[in-house]
């Protein structure tokens, strides 16, 4: 990860919205958000919502995949893609899907179905433990308000459940302990239009309303951050004992975070400065501002149509 994903991966806010430029690595923190909640959440079900099953299966889903197996997490080992768990012995999801073409098993009996937004009342009857999406600027966000929103309340154990599974999915569960419980994570560049956009307005209120909370986190994890450079020893104990955690998890479970980035944060691995400069001869200057320097899409105040509220 380079820095700005790193950042991004150690505040671990529940509901976590990314406006980044292209080439940033949005995919890959998809990649990255995937294996925290196969592996925190067993035998739960996640939601990744697209535009259109097309863009998830040809544009995004291969490259979240290929960033599972970059990160040591194969396909055929640890997860299938259209294949139910009782096939490969695996633990199996508490809300078994009955049709599994749609559906990513793991290794810990989480499962991630593909919802697309093409399809109306797609997420209808599903009970979710997250969920996550790509391209948010082409998705209808008031539908996804309205339609999957709601679904994001999780399973729970039955009461037939051994000890075990008992006190392993207590801590799955617990958004005390684990923060990708319930959570939510959307990536996408800056929208050109004002429906594009909509997104966008909602993550900076829900930032907002969540700015007492998310400056206690700066605090705790700069208290961390100050003592791995001046004692490492020290920060190790602190980044392992259970009061801490339980303390940050827990403002963790209700922030809200909003990250802005460009492309130059990663222009070492784009090609540098010349990437950079051929996109801005590439590009309008418009385009350029919005989706490699991410810059904010502002609206005219001199123009024509602009006017037609000075006629009334």
């Amino acid at each position: 990860l380079h820095r700005a994903q790193l950042e991004i991966y150690n505040w671990q806010a529940r509901t976590t919205f990314l406006c980044c430029s292209r080439g940033f690595g949005k995919t890959s923190m998809l990649s990255v958000w995937e294996s925290k909640c196969f592996l925190g959440l067993p035998r739960q079900m996640g939601g990744f919502v697209g535009a259109s099953a097309k863009q998830i299966y040809t544009r995004t889903m291969p490259n979240v995949l290929k960033g599972l197996n970059n990160l040591g997490f194969e396909e055929g080992v640890f997860y299938f893609r259209g294949q139910p768990p009782a096939k490969l012995r695996w633990p199996s999801p508490l809300a078994k899907p009955r049709v599994w073409e749609n559906v990513i098993s793991f290794v810990s009996g989480y499962c991630e179905i593909m919802l697309s937004m093409a399809v109306k009342g797609s997420g209808n009857g599903l009970n979710l433990a997250t969920l996550k999406g790509d391209e948010v600027k082409y998705l209808p966000w008031n539908r996804v308000k309205e339609e999957l929103m709601p679904t994001l309340r999780g399973d729970f154990m039955p009461k037939s459940a051994s000890k075990t599974e008992v006190k392993q999915w207590g801590y799955g569960s617990d958004g005390k302990r684990n923060p990708f419980w319930l959570s939510q994570f959307w990536v996408s560049d800056r929208g050109m239009t004002n429906a594009q956009c909509e997104w966008e307005k909602d993550a900076e209120k829900q930032d907002q309303e969540s700015a007492e909370i998310n400056k206690k986190m700066v605090e705790m994890l700069s208290e961390l951050k100050y003592l791995e450079k001046t004692n490492p020893k020290l920060a190790a104990q602190l980044a392992q004992n259970d009061n801490y955690l339980r303390q940050l998890h827990a403002l963790r479970h209700k922030s809200t975070a909003f990250f802005r980035y460009s492309s130059i944060e990663n222009a070492a691995l784009l090609g540098g400065e010349e990437w950079i400069r051929m996109q801005q001869r590439s590009l309008t200057d418009l385009q350029f501002r919005l989706t490699i320097l991410g810059q904010p899409r502002g609206e005219a105040k001199d123009g024509f149509y602009c006017n037609f509220s000075d006629l009334n």
